[in-house]
């Protein structure tokens, strides 16, 4: 019976410890967000807005329509893009 009572008292505890936090921050000092947040995700994802505004914007300024129908592509396509890149500069 002691040791069912021993048993009992040594797995709760265990599982208390178990369930413990790893790592506690200090809320009052530490302002920052952790590592690889959601504020990192969303300047990463802003960084990918910049440089496709930059890719439309050279391409767009480098070629012209006619030379986007010489290489095969159809006639609107060249207004789809300026099209695509006035929305990314919003």
């Amino acid at each position: 019976m002691r040791f069912s009572y021993f048993i009992s008292a040594l797995t709760v505890g265990t599982t208390l410890i178990a369930s413990a936090p790893i790592e506690e921050r200090d809320t009052v000092k530490d302002y920052n967000a952790p590592p690889g947040g959601d504020i990192d995700i969303l300047n990463y994802a802003l960084t990918l807005e910049y440089l496709e505004r930059k890719f439309y914007t050279e391409g767009l300024a480098n070629y012209t329509q006619t030379q986007f129908v010489d290489a095969g592509f159809p006639d609107p396509f060249y207004a789809n893009l300026k099209e695509v890149l006035l929305d990314e500069q919003v």
